[in-house]
């Protein structure tokens, strides 16, 4: 007996696409919120937010963490999230209101 899948609906292909921003990170952390809002974080304590699906983007370099790293981020909607600083010593940050306004959760 064999089992075969056929979706309903036809599958669409994903885009990916460049970004040329203008900005000088790595970027190692991802969350996805919806269809329209990503947030990223990165080297030189750079952080991103799109809330139109990646078309345009708002960048900010966290004031006192521009030499850190931000490995991890998770967000949970268009204007919070919490991003991970690695190195000694380790910080987790969280935003306050506004998203390009961030406080220290934890310091290890």
């Amino acid at each position: 007996m064999a089992l075969a899948f056929t979706p309903a609906q036809p599958a669409t292909a994903q885009k990916i696409g460049l970004l040329t921003s203008g900005t000088h990170s790595s970027f190692r952390g991802l969350s996805v919120v919806s269809d329209k809002v990503i947030w990223v974080s990165g080297s030189n304590g750079t952080m991103g937010k799109s809330v139109d699906g990646g078309a345009n983007w708002e960048w900010i370099v966290v004031p006192g963490y521009e030499k850190r790293d931000f490995r991890d981020i998770e967000a949970f909607d268009e204007k919070t999230a919490i991003i991970m600083a690695i190195a000694a010593p380790a910080v987790i940050l969280k935003t306050r209101g506004r998203w390009q306004d961030l406080a220290e959760s934890i310091r290890e």
